[in-house]
C-alpha cells in the first residue's frame, strides 16, 4: 500500500516532467440552419458541442434537447461549402411628365435702332433668339442586395467522424465520440441531421449546426 502511494505521485512528476499539456476544450451553441430544412416533426432542438483536443485525438460531445422523441439522428463534420448567395436586382424607372419631356433654352440677341428716312426706317435689326430643345431620359436607378448563404450548407460531410444515437422520450440525446484529428482535417461545420436508421443515414439536410474551428 505505502509502495502504491509513493508510485501515484511520481507518475504525475514524470507527466509533468515530459511537457504533457491537458486537453484544448472549445464549446459552441447548436442553432437551426437558415438554408437548410429538416423533415422531421416540429420540435424546438436546441443544443451545445464540446470539443477537446489532444496531439492527435479530437473528442467530440454534443448535448440536444427539444428533439422528435425516440428519434435517430446523425452528427457529422463537413468541408466548408460554398452556401447559398442570392442577389436581386430592382431598376425602377422614374415617370417624366409630358411637359417636362424636354428643356428649352433661349439666348436673345439685343435688338438695334434703325433711321427714318421719309417715313421709312431702314437698317436696324429685330430681337431675335437661339432655341435649343434636350430631350430628358428617364432615371434608372439599379439596387443589389446580397445575402450571403448559411455556414452550414453546400459541405462535404467526413464520413469517419459521424455520431448517432436515439432521442429519449423527452427528446434528449447525448453523442459522444473520439475521433483521429487528422481525419478533421479542413472540417469546417458540425451538422446535425435526422437518421433514417441507426448506421446513421441522413433523412433531411439538417437539425442543428455550429461552425468550428479546429486545431
Amino acid at each position: 500500500m505505502k509502495k502504491l502511494a509513493l508510485i501515484i505521485p511520481a507518475i504525475s512528476i514524470a507527466l509533468a516532467s515530459c511537457g504533457v499539456a491537458g486537453p484544448t476544450m472549445s464549446s459552441y451553441t447548436l442553432s437551426r440552419p437558415a438554408t437548410v430544412q429538416s423533415l422531421a416533426p416540429t420540435y424546438s432542438p436546441a443544443g451545445t458541442v464540446s470539443i477537446g483536443q489532444v496531439p492527435g485525438v479530437t473528442r467530440t460531445t454534443i448535448t440536444m434537447t427539444g428533439l422528435a422523441p425516440f428519434a435517430v439522428y446523425t452528427a457529422q463534420y463537413f468541408t466548408p461549402g460554398t452556401g447559398a448567395t442570392t442577389t436581386t436586382t430592382t431598376t425602377t424607372a422614374a415617370t417624366t411628365p409630358a411637359a417636362a419631356a424636354s428643356t428649352t433654352v433661349t439666348n436673345p440677341t439685343t435688338a438695334t435702332a434703325g433711321t427714318s428716312v421719309g417715313g421709312a426706317i431702314s437698317g436696324g435689326t429685330l430681337a431675335t433668339g437661339t432655341t435649343s430643345t434636350t430631350d430628358m431620359a428617364a432615371m434608372t436607378t439599379t439596387t443589389t442586395v446580397a445575402t450571403s448563404g448559411s455556414v452550414c450548407s453546400g459541405g462535404m460531410a467526413i464520413a469517419t467522424s459521424r455520431l448517432t444515437g436515439q432521442a429519449d422520450k423527452d427528446g434528449k440525446l447525448s453523442l459522444d465520440g473520439f475521433i483521429p484529428t487528422a481525419a478533421l482535417s479542413g472540417a469546417a461545420y458540425l451538422n446535425v441531421q435526422g437518421a433514417s436508421d441507426f448506421a446513421g443515414t441522413p433523412s433531411d439536410s439538417g437539425v442543428l449546426c455550429t461552425a468550428v474551428s479546429l486545431n
